[in-house]
């Protein structure tokens, strides 16, 4: 049999098309920014305090540019082709709105000197921290190595970047947070379904 066909055999049953979408939404709005777009969805603190709190999510689907906006799609790509087992139903995707809610909250109250944020870093912060936690709690130890590497980098930023960077640490903080969160949450409730049902 083919390398192909075996690996397309082996490979988890489950969608591509919530993932596929995400990242054509991204490329989309980078593709359709103007200027009035950017103005109106960009996540503005002061905005934000003024009552727009779709800001706090329609800040994470705009980006700089497009170098900025690759990034995250590859990000996004990467994810899925590392944790989509835990993806596996169109109903889990609603994970990636807690993920942004995460990410705003935490830029939104962990820096709020910061009064522009944008891009979608900190929601897939959450999802590789989501997908590393959910490995380690079954002892699949490569996600260890995924959650280690993510909090050092993420340290290292917090103790080196200087406060005016246009990295948004707090943003991934935030993110990392609320996929630990979900992660935690997701395992106990299904290790709790898969003991009703024995």
């Amino acid at each position: 049999m083919a390398w192909w066909r075996k690996l397309a055999m082996e490979w988890p049953q489950v969608s591509m098309i919530p993932p596929v979408l995400l990242m054509l939404l991204l490329l989309a709005v980078q593709w359709a920014m103007t200027p009035a777009l950017y103005d109106s969805l960009i996540f503005n603190h002061i905005a934000i305090r003024a009552g727009e709190y779709w800001r706090l999510f329609s800040g994470q689907l705009i980006h700089y540019d497009w170098p900025h906006t690759l990034m995250n799609v590859f990000g996004v790509g990467l994810w899925w082709l590392l944790f989509a087992e835990y993806f596996a139903h169109f109903r889990a995707y609603w994970r990636i709105l807690v993920f942004m809610l995460g990410t705003a909250i935490g830029q939104f109250f962990a820096d709020p000197n910061t009064l522009y944020y944008v891009g979608f870093s900190g929601a897939v912060y959450a999802l590789f921290a989501y997908g590393g936690v959910r490995d380690i709690l079954i002892q699949r130890w490569s996600g260890l190595a995924i959650v280690a590497a993510q909090l050092g980098k993420v340290v290292y930023d917090t103790l080196t970047l200087p406060p005016d960077t246009e990295i948004a640490v707090a943003a991934h903080w935030g993110g990392i947070l609320a996929g630990y969160t979900c992660a935690i949450y997701d395992h106990f409730r299904q290790r709790r379904v898969d003991q009703i049902l024995r």
